[in-house]
Parts: structure tokens; C-alpha cells; sequence
């Protein structure tokens, strides 16, 4: 997890843990801000990347635990588009900001069905589930 004053100075998508907040167990829609509550029924800490094009994405502690890990951290080094950077300068993408957001377009995916269909019965388990598989769907490239 990088510092602010990091952040500040790379393209990578930033990287921030808020102060303590309630959360619910299915997550929430997402906002461009970090949302803040009062409330202290429970309180999980929740890092928060802010990444260009989705604005702050709420990463679940499980999720994070997993991004944290050497076998995930090496995704950094893994260019997205290959050597496509070498002809369009802006294509320089890694697949660890890859996998992030498509975990964060996942949970938002079976947030929405969660919400319009709750007969479905999604589970915290489940999100959970999703998230990984698809936080992990790069992991096996080199």
C-alpha cells in the first residue's frame, strides 16, 4: 500500500485506508468520495483506491488481504497491453490496475442484480466469492 505523497507522482491509481466507518455486508453503490459515518455499530477499516476513471472504489479487508500478498503485488510489473506502450504512450496499463477494477466492476455488477433481484438471496459469502475471482482472473500471466 502506497503512501500519499507516492500516489502524488505516479499514474498508478492511489491508495488510501479511511478512518474506521459502518459498513454494510453487501457494498454499497459507489461514490465518487469516500463515503463517512457516525455510526459505530460496526466498524471495519475499508481501503479505498482512487483510480482515474472510477473514482474511489471501496476494497473490501478480505479482498485487500489478498492484494497484499507478493503473488498479487507482481501484477505491477505485468504491462496490460504488452508493448503496445512502445507505439501509443497512453497504454500503459498494468495488469494489477487491470484486475482491481474489474473486481470493482464485478461487486458493482452483483451489487446492482443484488438489489434489483433480492428474492436471488446473495450472500456476503458470495461477494466475496465474485471478488476474488475476479481480482484473480490475472494472476497466472508472466
Amino acid at each position: 500500500v502506497l503512501s500519499k505523497e507516492e500516489n502524488m507522482s505516479s499514474s498508478s491509481p492511489s491508495f488510501h485506508t479511511p478512518p474506521s466507518k459502518k459498513i454494510s455486508m453487501v457494498p454499497s453503490t459507489p461514490k465518487s468520495t469516500p463515503p463517512a459515518s457516525d455510526d459505530e455499530d460496526e466498524l471495519i477499516d475499508e481501503l479505498h483506491i482512487n483510480d482515474p476513471v472510477h473514482g474511489y472504489m471501496e476494497i473490501p479487508d478480505a479482498i485487500k488481504t489478498i492484494i497484499d500478498t507478493p503473488h498479487f503485488q507482481r501484477l505491477r510489473n505485468l504491462k496490460q497491453l504488452g508493448t503496445s506502450y512502445w507505439v501509443f504512450p497512453g497504454a500503459s496499463h498494468n495488469r494489477f490496475e487491470h484486475s482491481i477494477g474489474v473486481m470493482f466492476l464485478a461487486r458493482k455488477l452483483l451489487t446492482r442484480i443484488h438489489s434489483k433481484q433480492p428474492k436471488l438471496g446473495i450472500t456476503p459469502d458470495e461477494f466475496f466469492c465474485v471478488s476474488a475471482a475476479a481480482l484473480l482472473h490475472d494472476i497466472g500471466h508472466s
